[in-house]
Formats: C-alpha cells, sequence, structure tokens
C-alpha cells in the first residue's frame, strides 16, 4: 500500500507540471524593458533552453509584443505544454501571455527573472499557472514583484540578491529557468529542478499548499 502511494504521489507532481506527461513542448521569451542588447541573457537562456529534451519551438521577442507570442503559441498544436520566460517587464508579460492561454484550457509555466513593480498593470494569477519567481528585494522594485499566488496551481518564490541589471546574465538565474523549462518539457527530469533549488536555495522560509518562499 505504501508503495503505491509513493507511485500516486509521484504522478501528481509529475502532471503538475505539465499538462502531458509525454509530448513536446513550446517556449516563449520575453526581453525585458528598453533595447533588446540590454536583455542578452535572454538570448543565452534560448539557446540552452532549445537543447532541452522535449522543447519543440521557442518564440523570443520583446516584453510588448504579447499579442505576437500569444498568435504564435496559437497557432502551435494544442496538444503540446507551455512555457514562459521573461526578464523584468517580460515576466510581467508571461503572467499576461500565460493568462490568455486559460481561455484555451492551456497549462502554462510562468518563469519570471526579476518582475518589475514598475511596469504598469499586474496580472493577476489564474488556474492554469504555474508560477517561479525569482526576485531580488535589493533592486528599488525593479525586479522585486512578486504576484499573489492564488489562484494559480502552485508558486515558487526564489530570493536572489542579484542586481537588476545582471539578472538576465546571472548563473543561477538562468540556471532556475532552464531547470523550469525542463521540468515543463520533460517532467520525469523534475528532480533536476528540485535538486537544483534545494543546493542553490536551501532556506525555506516559509510554505503552504499553494507556495513556497526559498532563499539562497
Amino acid at each position: 500500500m505504501r508503495r503505491h502511494i509513493v507511485y500516486i504521489c509521484a504522478y501528481a507532481l509529475i502532471m503538475l507540471w505539465s499538462s502531458a506527461a509525454i509530448g513536446a513542448s513550446d517556449v516563449v521569451l520575453f526581453y525585458g524593458w528598453g533595447p533588446d542588447g540590454w536583455s542578452a541573457g535572454i538570448d543565452q537562456i534560448a539557446r540552452k533552453v532549445r537543447t532541452l529534451r522535449g522543447v519543440d519551438a521557442t518564440w523570443v521577442g520583446d516584453y510588448s509584443a504579447v499579442q505576437s507570442a500569444y498568435d504564435w503559441a496559437v497557432a502551435r498544436p494544442r496538444e503540446h505544454s507551455l512555457a514562459c520566460v521573461g526578464y523584468s517587464c517580460g515576466g510581467n508579460s508571461c503572467m499576461n501571455f500565460c493568462g490568455g492561454m486559460h481561455r484555451h484550457n492551456r497549462s502554462c509555466a510562468v518563469i519570471m527573472l526579476q518582475p518589475s513593480q514598475w511596469c504598469g498593470r499586474y496580472y493577476p494569477a489564474t488556474p492554469n499557472m504555474i508560477v517561479q519567481d525569482t526576485w531580488s528585494p535589493w533592486t528599488w522594485g525593479l525586479g522585486s514583484w512578486q504576484p499573489e499566488p492564488a489562484p494559480a496551481r502552485y508558486t515558487t518564490y526564489i530570493e536572489r540578491q542579484n542586481p537588476h541589471g545582471a539578472a538576465d546574465t546571472n548563473v543561477q538565474y538562468q540556471r532556475d529557468a532552464v531547470f523550469a523549462v525542463g521540468a515543463v518539457a520533460d517532467p520525469s527530469r523534475r528532480w533536476l529542478l528540485e535538486r537544483h533549488l534545494i543546493r542553490s536555495a536551501p532556506y525555506v522560509d516559509r510554505q503552504d499548499a499553494q507556495a513556497i518562499w526559498r532563499r539562497e
């Protein structure tokens, strides 16, 4: 009986990160505010996620091009899982993008790198989302926005005290994003994300049924 319970829990954890345990994934990546060159780390992350098992296609663009990303994703095969990576205002745009996918009953992973309090409207979480927010409190609000966890299916906040301008190129921030995309694209490898977080952000300040707050 105990073994059966373990199997059931493991299966539930895998399905939490992807609506399809077997299949391809599409990934949207948003630059932050300003010239795209200011968000060079997004291009680096895009190159890395394209090599991951299960990633079928990527779209990369400005944080203001949410409609273009939305149109691209809607045209992709419906059975594909979705992940959105965004830096600064691009992280806020991921909330908007994945919120739009809720209208299509599509699960969507929001993976934010220092989303900003200064990017205009804050889009609320929706039930189709899983959210991962790597943030820093020492950025004058530029990279410290934390969306309310409910009604997202699960939210992970990761505090890493890095300057805002270097967050997209920081090794740990990039690993947070790449491992999270990998967990969506191939849920059987979610343990790699969990191991990464346990090693690199081992301190858990608090946790409830819908969210966990981690820090270095």
